[in-house]
């Protein structure tokens, strides 16, 4: 229930993200919002081809579904020059029910490097969105990063990514700054000196220090860090709820807008705009990583020269994805 509870909240945190690109985006290309709106949900004349074959409305929008990647990119910067994809999730949005599946994949899963990809040998997942960015230039294909990443799921996986999502973790500094900081109550000290420290119990941090304790990884393993970005979410979400922040809202803007990189349009902003009101509590599912069917071990990865620990995957892996992703099915897969 936690791991839900503290999912909810990101994604509430991702869509004012969202809504502020979307009235960025609508700015820059003169769309009538007013127009854009009324078209995508009220005059729907014409379905798709499987639409009218399935006899299916979507409440928003003229599709039943989209699979959007979306990443967290651990990158000091705003360029997306480069950068780690530092947490992976595949979003399944059903527009006509409608539901949400949310099922994340270990970024140390040990892939093939997709084809449009000039580099040679197995890879970890997360680097497939490094080596795919501007400033490392070996993915011959659309959407740098994002795009890449998306091939390696797609060539890997077989499952075919609609759109992508890339959020930098500075966006952490800058809302909480926008935000006038936030309070944590840490249940023990966070040592990653000579970065940062940080003492238990209640504290006041501001966006660089948010910033250093969602990024923590000195003597921490990936679950600890995970923990303390939930600290940091949570402490943020309660700092959105509060009224008083409404007047803040022009600096939200300013702090977010910069820290998304999307293929989403204007008019699929537009339409998860319009899907987001009608979602309940239970209309959102998130799974949890299997770790039960995979195989942790050393394996040596010609990209970095040197045995790396990585996640070792097989069938039912791909049968407990592609179940979950469609399904949401909880349940490990047993090997067929």
């Amino acid at each position: 229930m936690r791991n839900k509870k503290n999912w909810w909240k990101v994604i509430l945190i991702l869509l004012i993200a969202l809504i502020s690109f979307s009235f960025l985006m609508i700015r820059r290309s003169n769309i009538n919002i007013v127009s854009l709106f009324r078209d995508l949900t009220f005059d729907k004349m014409s379905w798709t081809r499987n639409q009218a074959k399935v006899g299916v409305m979507p409440i928003c929008g003229l599709d039943n579904e989209w699979t959007v990647l979306v990443a967290g990119v651990d990158y000091r910067g705003t360029e997306y020059l480069y950068g780690l994809a530092d947490a992976i999730r595949l979003v399944r949005i059903d527009f006509t029910k409608p539901q949400i599946n949310v099922v994340p994949l270990h970024r140390n899963l040990v892939v093939e490097p997709p084809a449009a990809m000039d580099i040679e040998g197995v890879m970890m997942l997360n680097q497939t969105y490094f080596f795919g960015t501007v400033g490392m230039g070996h993915f011959d294909g659309e959407g740098f990063g994002g795009g890449a990443l998306a091939a390696a799921i797609r060539e890997n996986f077989g499952i075919e990514v609609d759109h992508y999502l890339v959020v930098n973790l500075e966006i952490f500094e800058h809302v909480v700054n926008a935000i006038g900081g936030i309070e944590v109550d840490l249940p023990t000290e966070v040592d990653d000196r000579p970065v940062a420290y940080f003492p238990p119990g209640k504290q006041s941090l501001n966006g660089t220090q948010a910033l250093n304790l969602a990024r923590a990884r000195r003597n921490y393993s990936d679950s600890f860090r995970i923990s303390s970005q939930s600290i940091v979410l949570n402490a943020i979400f309660d700092r959105v709820n509060d009224p008083a922040i409404l007047l803040r809202l022009p600096d939200i803007y300013q702090a977010v807008s910069g820290s998304i990189l999307t293929d989403l349009s204007a008019a699929d902003i537009a339409t998860l705009l319009c899907l987001t009101p009608r979602l309940k509590s239970e209309s959102l599912f998130f799974a949890e990583p299997p770790l039960d069917i995979l195989v942790s071990e050393y394996q040596f990865i010609p990209n970095m020269s040197q045995q790396m620990m990585i996640y070792r995957w097989d069938a039912r892996f791909l049968n407990w994805l592609t179940t979950t992703l469609r399904h949401g099915q909880t349940e490990s897969v047993a090997a067929e």
